[in-house]
């Protein structure tokens, strides 16, 4: 009981130790210059409309005016302020939407809907915010990393374009379009527990194509979707069924007694996240064990009615595949299950890009019998699986073989008489 009352007062100072606190010590002119500027950075630090550096140099531009100088903390205080209150009122407009979709079922948002907060940007003066978020982090030289996306190359070219002349740049919708697919796709698949490098450079990009949509677009409404182009086969939602069904679809049609119930599931989910069509019901209502001649025409017309159709046009090999290397790279197959899957349902007879998969099980064994690390083997294989999936380049083990010397001329026969020796004493 005795430290009630100090817990109380505790709590009510670090209250008050808030953006108003902060605020009112900026409008005091009996405090210091320093002290003033110092609570102004305060009031920055808990705002952050679009960064904490991006805003100052909002804040001076606007203004006219040097930081430093004393002219410029109540403006500044006052845009900060006004912007505060905008944006206080879409948060409170957000939250009403999002308890409505509660209620109505939609548990979780969608990833292409706007909230408050995302895309990030100054309430009131989006476009003007939009270009000094951009200079600031250019400015911060954080684009080695995105450099190395597929997409990454592009997005980099169009922001330095929008530093140098923001008014007169043109951008290409569906290029950007084509990138924030793709980066909500990998978003939506890597989540928290994923890839951890990939998730970071995917919130990069979105964040960097969300400040390129302000300069070209009008501001967001929080809780509806914002996208570069109309909705189309890799438009609004269209990432969300790829990510939710193209795993699933891989299992199922390389093994329909394990992949019709994750295909049901998947059904199941996206109703749950708001996506509807008369087939996409029947699928979520199928039974488990239905047959693959049964299940077929069902995801055949899910799909149709989707968009989604595509998904079918790969051989099933090479979605089978896809599948698994996913699952490799999740750490839900271990690299034994997915070479000997490889080995034995695609063969070497079977789709000739995903031949080094196959050849992967021999060498496998053949880097137990050789006593190498296996560990650096399935490193390789997770270097190797990430390029074939991201498309870079064709995926490769040949310099890894154990038996095989590095110059270019390679003794086979003696390499094959190693092996049969060594298999043979085992």
């Amino acid at each position: 009981m005795a430290l009630t009352r100090p817990v109380k007062a505790l709590t009510a100072y670090i209250l008050s130790m808030g953006f108003g606190r902060e605020a009112r010590r900026v409008r005091d002119v009996r405090l210091p210059h320093a002290h003033r500027l110092h609570a102004l950075g305060s009031c920055i630090q808990r705002s952050q409309p679009i960064g904490f550096t991006a805003t100052w140099s909002f804040l001076e531009k606007q203004l006219g005016i040097p930081w430093r100088s004393n002219e410029f903390l109540l403006p500044a205080i006052d845009l900060l302020e006004a912007e505060r209150a905008t944006y206080l009122e879409n948060a409170a407009t957000y939250a009403e939407a999002r308890r409505r979709q509660k209620a109505s079922g939609l548990r979780f948002p969608r990833l292409e809907n706007a909230t408050a907060r995302v895309p990030m940007r100054w309430h009131g003066d989006e476009r003007e915010g939009a270009t000094q978020t951009l200079t600031a982090w250019r400015r911060r030289s954080q684009s080695a990393k995105l450099s190395a996306h597929p997409h990454g190359r592009l997005i980099l070219a169009v922001v330095d374009e929008v530093v140098r002349s923001p008014r007169s740049t043109v951008l290409d919708p569906t290029a950007l379009q084509q990138a924030l697919d793709s980066a909500r796709g990998r978003v939506h698949i890597e989540g928290r527990e994923g890839d951890g490098a990939h998730y970071r450079v995917a919130l990069m990009l979105l964040f960097v194509l969300g400040q390129l949509y302000l300069i070209d677009n009008p501001a967001p409404i929080a809780g509806a979707p914002w996208n570069f182009t109309a909705t189309s086969g890799t438009g609004t939602g269209h990432h969300v069924i790829r990510s939710v069904l193209a795993e699933p679809i891989g299992i199922w049609r390389t093994d329909p007694k394990e992949g019709t119930a994750e295909l049901v599931d998947a059904a199941t989910d996206l109703l749950v996240r708001g996506f509807d069509s008369p087939s996409l019901r029947v699928l979520a209502g199928t039974s488990p064990r239905e047959p693959q001649a049964v299940v077929g025409p069902i995801l055949t017309s899910t799909l149709g009615e989707l968009g989604v159709d595509d998904l079918l046009r790969v051989s099933a090999d090479r979605a089978g595949l896809v599948a698994r290397l996913r699952r490799f790279l999740d750490g839900r197959l271990t690299l034994r299950e997915l070479s000997f899957w490889a080995h034995c349902e695609i063969d070497h007879d079977g789709d000739p890009d995903c031949q080094a998969f196959v050849d992967l099980d021999d060498l496998y064994n053949d880097w137990e019998y050789a006593g190498l690390d296996v560990v650096r083997l399935e490193a390789i294989a997770r270097r190797e699986a990430r390029a074939f999936l991201d498309g870079s380049r064709p995926a490769s083990f040949d310099e890894f073989w154990p038996w095989l010397p590095a110059a270019p001329r390679r003794d086979f026969f003696a390499w094959w008489r190693t092996v049969f020796r060594r298999r043979r004493a085992d």
